[in-house]
This record gives C-alpha cells, sequence and structure tokens, in this order.
C-alpha cells in the first residue's frame, strides 16, 4: 500500500468517525429528554411511619415546545405518565396529573391536549406502619413525547428519584417527663397507669412517655388529688409543676381520745333514793356516782341502826 492509499483510507476513517458523532448529536437535539427537564422533590417536613405524604415530579418545557396529556388526543401519540417504584414499606396512593390544554397544530387537523411552560406531577404515598426512621430514596421513571408546532420528537424515558425522611410513629415514639412539686413518696400516674413515686427531694422522673397529650394524675396521704393534661412532644421533654392542696377532711377518721375530760356539768344526784332498787351509775363525773354509792351506804346504815335498836326495847305491851 502506497502512501496515496494509506492517506485515502484514513480520510475515509476520519470521515466515518466524525459522521457518527454528528449522527448522535443530531440525534441527541431532537429527542424529547433534550427540550423537557425532569425534577422529582420529596416532602419537606419529615413523615411520620402510617402517615400519607406527597412527592412532586416537574417538568419543565421548553418554549415553543410541549408535551402530549397523559390522555392524548390521538393514537399514534404517547402520553405522559410518571411511574413510581416504592421500596418495601412504602405503597401509592395516587398520582394526580395537571390539567391539559387543547391545542390546535399543523400535524394534526383536530385539537390535542398538550401539556407546555412547566407541567407537576402529584405522587401521593403511604409509609407503612411500623416502618424503622431514616431517610429512603425512592425511584420513578418518566415517560413523555414532546413536540413543536411542525413534528413530535422521538419519545423519551427519564429516570429521577427523590428522598423522604421517616420518623417514628406519634404512637411508637417516647419522651421523659420530669414531675415537680409534689410531696416525697407521692404516687404518678399517666394515663391511668403508675408510672413513678416522688423522690425525698419532690421530684419524679418518668421515662419512656408516649407522645401527645397525656392524663398526669398525683395522689399523696394528705393531699388532695392534682391532675393535668400535659402535652409531650417528641422533640423535647415534658415538665410539669404539681401544685398540691392540703385535704381539709384528712383527719375526720381519727380516734376518740378516751381519756379527755367533758367539759359539760356533772349529772345532778336524784333527792330520793330507792333502796330496793338495784344501784344504778349516772353517766357523770367520777365524783358525782362517788357521792350517789356513800350516800346509799349512809342509808342502809341508818335503817340498820333503827332495827337494832327496836330489837333491844323488845316487844311493845297492850
Amino acid at each position: 500500500m502506497n502512501h496515496t492509499v494509506a492517506r485515502t483510507v484514513s480520510l475515509l476513517a476520519v470521515s466515518v468517525a466524525i459522521a457518527g458523532l454528528l449522527s448522535v448529536a443530531i440525534q441527541a437535539q431532537t429527542s424529547s429528554k433534550s427540550v423537557v427537564t425532569v425534577e422529582a422533590q420529596g416532602p419537606a417536613a419529615p413523615v411520620a411511619s402510617g402517615e400519607t405524604f406527597t412527592a412532586t415530579i416537574a417538568l419543565k418545557i421548553r418554549s415553543g415546545y410541549h408535551i402530549n396529556a397523559q390522555k392524548p388526543s390521538e393514537e399514534y401519540l404517547i402520553g405522559t405518565s410518571a411511574t413510581v417504584t416504592p421500596p418495601k414499606g412504602f405503597s401509592v396512593v395516587r398520582s394526580t396529573y395537571p390539567k391539559a390544554r387543547m391545542g390546535t397544530f399543523s400535524f394534526s387537523e383536530t385539537p390535542i391536549a398538550v401539556y407546555d411552560g412547566t407541567a407537576q406531577i402529584a405522587v401521593t404515598l403511604k409509609a407503612d406502619a411500623g416502618i424503622s426512621a431514616g431517610t429512603v430514596s425512592i425511584p420513578a421513571k418518566v415517560e413523555f413525547q414532546a413536540c413543536n408546532d411542525d413534528q413530535c420528537l422521538p419519545p423519551s424515558t427519564v429516570d429521577v428519584a427523590f428522598s423522604v425522611e421517616v420518623t417514628a410513629s406519634a404512637a411508637e415514639a417516647k419522651q421523659t417527663l420530669t414531675v415537680t412539686g409534689a410531696p416525697p413518696e407521692a404516687r404518678v400516674l399517666v394515663d391511668g397507669r403508675a408510672a413513678g413515686v416522688v423522690s425525698p427531694q419532690g421530684r419524679a422522673i418518668v421515662r419512656d412517655v408516649a407522645t401527645g397529650r397525656r392524663s398526669v394524675r398525683i395522689e399523696a396521704t394528705g393531699f388532695l388529688p392534682f391532675e393535668q393534661e400535659v402535652e409531650v412532644k417528641a422533640d423535647e421533654p415534658a415538665t410539669l409543676a404539681a401544685a398540691m392542696t392540703a385535704d381539709p377532711n384528712a383527719n375526720t377518721n381519727a380516734p376518740v381520745n378516751a381519756n379527755v375530760t367533758s367539759n359539760a356539768a356533772p349529772a345532778p344526784i336524784p333527792a330520793t333514793v330507792n333502796t330496793n332498787a338495784a344501784a344504778t351509775i349516772p353517766e357523770s363525773s367520777s365524783s358525782g356516782w362517788l357521792l350517789w354509792i356513800l350516800g346509799g351506804v349512809i342509808v342502809a346504815a341508818l335503817a340498820g341502826i333503827g332495827i337494832v335498836a327496836a330489837m333491844r326495847k323488845g316487844p311493845v305491851g297492850p
């Protein structure tokens, strides 16, 4: 092979390579994704397990072009669709597409349903209950066909993904509750269940309290029960200052002291004593019933003296 032939072969090879590059460049410029930018965005706030959330897929269409609506007007046109492939622990609830406009173009005798400008597709998903907390990436495929006023470009499929941060559900989230101001040994109940006892320093720390609105009751001997609702948040410990009030009826059942002397006046001693009746001690002071017994003894003694005197005198004659 002489130099002329070798040079010719080299030029042909370069020409083929250039033609191939130009073909790829032309094809890239005439594909639908060359005139449409696709972006996916997950929810801005964290999502609790068991809750639903919405992600957005936005198609930004170059001026002078449009894409076919989800349900194209003609059978030969390819509609716009977004297919989300949720990982384990997620499910798709629904997809909502924008409202299409009816446009008239030279390649169609009838109006066509299209999107132009920016078209947003909203995808609602649900994080299953019990799913582990963390950040998850969810993939999606977007298929569309772009057209201008004269022709339609070949359809394109674009892979996108969006992220979602999952937190524990409200029922699973736990937090600490600190109770202050209650007397030592006071009992703390949360939602009707025993949760702790107040220390000698007047504090009780209750751990693993479920987040949400909780009813806290504090009971202590000699005090009226204290009850209040507390909002327990997942991002900060909760506190409760108990204002206990002394129970005014706390000593109503105390035993009566039998040694306490009554202030009431003693009952009067009857003027006439019945010697034939059994002696009865009146309910009075000790000095009263002693006088009662002494009076009976004196009366009995006098009666005995009279009987003895009569016997000494002997029988009385006619």
